[in-house]
């Protein structure tokens, strides 16, 4: 499974990392993850891969010349990519606004895993779909 990670918070990167990797062993997938700090970045990289499973994402990236976490999706999905966003965030005020593009959900800060999980294991199931119908 193919998961990037933009979070500008280390301490918040490192623990998304260290509980998608714990889930990923439990469930006996193997994972690759990339991460970055900026949407500008993770713009670039989803213009280049496509076969991305999922991008968990910080609503509020703090760089002064980046997009913030909730126009960032606007541009993802103006370039044509379906890829389910996971929203990440301490503010859940602002939750409503993932409807306008189509986020899978929403994760609190600190993050609980149960939730996480079920994310993931949802992300899993539309990927399984997706392939049985392409075959």
């Amino acid at each position: 499974m193919k998961v990037v990670i933009c979070e500008d918070g280390c301490f918040w990167r490192d623990a998304l990392k260290a509980s998608i990797s714990r889930w990923a062993l439990n469930k006996n997938i193997e994972l690759q993850c990339a991460h970055f700090y900026s949407s500008q970045k993770l713009i670039q990289y989803l213009n280049a891969h496509i076969d991305i499973d999922v991008v968990l994402l910080d609503i509020s990236l703090s760089s002064e010349e980046d997009i913030d976490g909730m126009t960032t999706p606007k541009y993802i999905r103006k370039m044509g990519n379906r890829v389910p966003i996971i929203f990440v965030t301490v503010d859940s005020a602002r939750a409503i606004d993932g409807y306008l593009v189509e986020a899978m959900g929403f994760l609190k800060k600190p993050i609980d895993e149960k939730r996480l999980s079920l994310f993931l294991d949802r992300v899993v199931k539309q990927k399984n779909r997706s392939e049985c119908l392409l075959s």
